[in-house]
């Protein structure tokens, strides 16, 4: 579907109110998936999950969320760059009228219109899963493997 065939998402008859969360910690990488989440007008709110390994990345984080009133730090004590803690920051998904989605922070490449889509295909679906996830092709192995099996 096209950008220009897109529903308002408030038109289907639910909230949509698109939270994207990234756990982040990467300058280098959040500089790039910054354009497309803040370029995006479905986001409604993008939480960024302070896992940074160091205090220049961290600068940067809050650099980044006063730079737009829809980003958000969200904090943990012991969060250090590991991926043991990333599972506790899930606790800050509580809004019960948002859509959550999770973008790594190491996402340097998002199709225009892909959170609009996302979120409208979401919304459409609502009830038959409760778990949505797109392909993610992080590395060689995952490309080849795609390549070789499409349907």
């Amino acid at each position: 579907m096209h950008a220009d065939q897109m529903h308002d998402p408030s038109e289907i008859g639910n909230p949509a109110k698109l939270i994207v969360v990234t756990p982040a910690g990467r300058e280098r990488y959040l500089r790039l998936l910054a354009h497309y989440v803040l370029g995006e007008p479905v986001v409604h709110e993008w939480h960024l999950w302070d896992n940074c390994r160091n205090e220049h990345d961290r600068r940067y984080l809050h650099e980044l969320a006063a730079s737009d009133p829809r980003c958000k730090i969200k904090q943990l004590d012991g969060a250090d760059g590991g991926f043991n803690v990333i599972g506790e920051f899930f606790r800050f998904c509580d809004d019960p009228e948002a859509f959550y989605l999770r973008l790594d922070d190491d996402v340097v490449y998002l199709e225009p219109g892909f959170l609009a889509r996302f979120l409208q295909r979401a919304l459409e679906q609502r009830g038959a899963a409760l778990w949505f996830a797109p392909l993610v092709i992080n590395n060689a192995l995952c490309n080849t493997r795609s390549s070789t099996c499409r349907r």
